[in-house]
């Protein structure tokens, strides 16, 4: 988060040095995340109600709760998002990088299975400069999980014409692709791939609620 001088927000930077910064300009409303450390539950638990109580705290500023667990916690992590789920969080994050795991991990299709039983949509940060195979990986993830939502921040960085591979596998039976485009005026817009009797793809539009300015998600439905 960048001040009007370009500067970095000076630690510490409380919700409410946020929500200075945007005092009349167009942002009404943000999303609060955070990110698990591995093997320190006590952290994470910590600091997913602390999520969860911000959102309810910031007269729904901050709106969208964004909780995480470390897949690498098994059994704990699972339990974990019933948990956070029960108390409000709205979607579940997972960072590979940050996080150091292998999105083609057993553990994170469990997480993302585990989340899915919850409706909660699962928002990767999907560039990894170290892992060229990453677009597959989140292809294979949503085929094992066909009923999860996969939201794909910053997906591929520079190499983002890879996008272009889920619209290749949208029109294939068991799989179908969405993505979530750039602001259209006030709102973002939410176009989303399905397949058709036709075998092609046929393009539903509908007003999402939230996006990122710049995400793509994949996910894989039962046909």
């Amino acid at each position: 988060m960048l001040d009007p001088e370009s500067q970095i927000v000076a630690v510490p930077h409380p919700p409410e040095a946020y929500r200075g910064l945007v005092d009349g300009s167009q942002v009404c409303r943000a999303a609060a995340l955070t990110i698990a450390h591995g093997d320190d539950l006590d952290r994470t638990r910590t600091r997913n109600d602390a999520v969860i109580k911000l959102a309810k705290d910031s007269d729904r500023f901050f709106y969208l709760p964004v909780c995480s667990v470390h897949p690498a916690d098994g059994l704990a992590a699972l339990r974990e998002i019933d948990r956070v789920a029960a108390a409000g969080a709205a979607w579940l994050k997972l960072h590979p990088n940050t996080q150091r795991f292998d999105v083609a991990d057993p553990a994170v299709a469990m997480v993302v299975r585990k989340a899915a039983e919850h409706g909660l949509p699962v928002l990767f940060d999907a560039y990894s400069p170290w892992d060229a195979n990453q677009p597959g990986k989140y292809v294979n993830l949503a085929i094992a999980v066909p009923e999860a939502r996969l939201i794909l921040a910053h997906a591929h960085g520079p190499g983002f014409p890879q996008l272009l591979f889920y619209d290749v596998l949208a029109p294939l039976p068991g799989v179908a692709a969405e993505r979530v485009d750039r602001y259209l005026g006030d709102r973002p817009r939410c176009l989303r791939a399905a397949r058709s009797p036709s075998n092609s793809p046929g393009c539903c539009a509908r007003w999402a609620s939230t996006a990122s300015s710049s995400a793509a998600t994949t996910r894989s439905t039962n046909r």
